[in-house]
C-alpha cells in the first residue's frame, strides 16, 4: 500500500480534436494506484506536427486530484493554431499534449496525439427579394464569419453555387 501511494496515475480527457478558435479544455486527474486523489505538480506542453511548442505552463491539481487544463482561444497559439488548419500547405494534421506530473520527486509523463479539426465557418446569405422570375437577376449579400469566434482568421475565398428548384 505504501508503495502504491507513491506511484502516481495520470488521467487526461477532453476533446477528441481541437477546434481552432474554440475554447479547448481537458481535464486532468491525478491519483495514486489505489484511486485515491492526489494533488500533484504538472507541467503541461503542446507542440505541432514539427515538435516545435506552442505553448506551455504549469498548474497544481486540487486536492481532489482534479486540474482544468484550457487551451487559450484569443492568444498568439489560436492563431499560429488557425493557421496551421487553414492553408493546405501548411496544414499540420495533429498536436501533441505533454503532461509532466511531478509526485514525491518523481516524474510521470503522459503523451497524446490530438487531431486538429479544420476551421469551420458560417455563412448568412440574404436577397434583396424572396422569388425570383426565370431570367432575372439575383442579388445578394453574404456575411462569412468562423464558428467560434466569430471573426475569420484570414481572406478565405465563398465559392456559392445556385442550383434550380430540381437540384
Amino acid at each position: 500500500s505504501e508503495v502504491a501511494a507513491r506511484h502516481v496515475r495520470v488521467t487526461v480527457s477532453g476533446p477528441s480534436q481541437l477546434a481552432p478558435g474554440a475554447e479547448n479544455e481537458f481535464k486532468i486527474t491525478t491519483t495514486d494506484m489505489l484511486g485515491e486523489p492526489q494533488s500533484v505538480a504538472l507541467h503541461y506542453t503542446l507542440f505541432d506536427a514539427a515538435g516545435k511548442r506552442l505553448l506551455a505552463e504549469n498548474g497544481t491539481s486540487d486536492a481532489n486530484g482534479r486540474f482544468d487544463l484550457k487551451i487559450p482561444t484569443e492568444t498568439a497559439f489560436s492563431s499560429r493554431l488557425a493557421a496551421a488548419v487553414l492553408p493546405p500547405a501548411v496544414f499540420t494534421p495533429a498536436v501533441r499534449l505533454e503532461v509532466l506530473a511531478v509526485h514525491h520527486d518523481e516524474t510521470y509523463r503522459m503523451e497524446t496525439a490530438v487531431p486538429l479539426s479544420p476551421f469551420r465557418f458560417l455563412t448568412r446569405l440574404s436577397t434583396d427579394k424572396p422569388l425570383y422570375r426565370p431570367g432575372e437577376i439575383v442579388r445578394y449579400r453574404s456575411l462569412t464569419l468562423g464558428r467560434f469566434g466569430l471573426d475569420s482568421p484570414a481572406n478565405v475565398p465563398v465559392v456559392f453555387e445556385i442550383h434550380d428548384p430540381a437540384g
